[in-house]
């Protein structure tokens, strides 16, 4: 899917942020398939854009194009659109609506068969959450690490074709992390669209392409997802360090040990680099 934002601006009306301006004449392009991270200082409107680009908020101007359509424009297109996506909030329990964790896994599908139910079970044990332990669990029961990957799991039980992930990381200890990464490299390399908003850029470096810097509510730096995490000067301005993956390819590099070349992620070390090389 193809995603197209023009000119976009947008204020909260209610709650706590009633008046404030998330996105200010917000211009951003995103291709099918494509693997982008979103990042910014906190308040920059990062998951603001995040809700308009899977159409959940309407912006107060400007437009929002899916695979060429306006959606807001063409009556009955937001459901159809809605059904291909899916998207995981920054507070996984915000999403849950059902009593069970079997329940949430089938939302969306209209009538469960028995090779429908094998694959939602088989989204859930990718996760790491054991059906035969979890299935009938109440999500709210779950601990911050389960409930963010059962979060992730029933997006992909619903296989939708584009993912929109807020912190999908957040409180992950290493293992949860590391599943978390492998679930979402297996759908890049399927060709699922992804787009990431986080403050680890160590996640990041794992996955995305393209980075885009998001500051008050306006698109700031939007490039090659290897030239930014590299950059110290460019991540300082806007609170972050470069990521522990970029300081070890660049020592490396200062060793002699790696070629100059572009960004590396650590999947990518483990498989060209002999471990004998690196020893002093």
């Amino acid at each position: 899917m193809k995603f197209e934002l023009t000119r976009v601006c947008f204020s909260y009306r209610t709650g706590p942020a009633t008046g404030r301006r998330a996105l200010l004449e917000t211009d951003l392009s995103l291709n099918d398939g494509e693997c982008v991270g979103i990042i910014g200082p906190e308040g920059a409107g990062k998951s603001s854009l995040l809700y308009i680009l899977a159409a959940l908020m309407k912006p107060d101007s400007g437009s929002l194009h899916i695979n060429g359509v306006n959606v807001w424009k063409e009556p009955g297109t937001i459901h159809l659109v809605r059904r291909k996506m899916g998207i995981a909030f920054q507070f996984p329990e915000q999403q849950f609506v059902s009593e069970t964790v079997e329940s949430e896994l089938m939302l969306g599908y209209d009538s469960i068969r028995g090779e429908e139910r094998h694959f939602v079970e088989e989204m859930l044990a990718e996760v790491d959450l054991s059906p035969q332990k979890y299935l009938q669990r109440s999500p709210f029961s779950l601990s911050m690490g389960e409930a963010r990957r059962l979060g992730l799991a029933a997006l992909l039980a619903r296989k939708a074709q584009v993912l929109f992930l807020d912190e999908p990381t957040a409180g992950l200890d290493s293992k949860g992390f590391e599943i978390v990464v492998s679930c979402l490299r297996r759908r890049k390399e399927e060709g699922v669209g992804i787009v990431i908003v986080s403050h680890d850029l160590d996640l990041l470096a794992e996955l995305v392409t393209r980075v885009v810097i998001l500051d008050e509510g306006r698109v700031r730096v939007d490039c090659e997802a290897g030239r930014v995490l590299n950059d110290k000067e460019v991540l300082q301005r806007y609170g972050y360090d470069v990521p522990e993956i970029a300081q070890i390819v660049n020592h490396l590099r200062s060793k002699g040990k790696l070629p100059p070349g572009g960004f590396l992620t650590l999947k990518f070390l483990e498989s060209v680099i002999d471990a004998s090389s690196l020893r002093p």
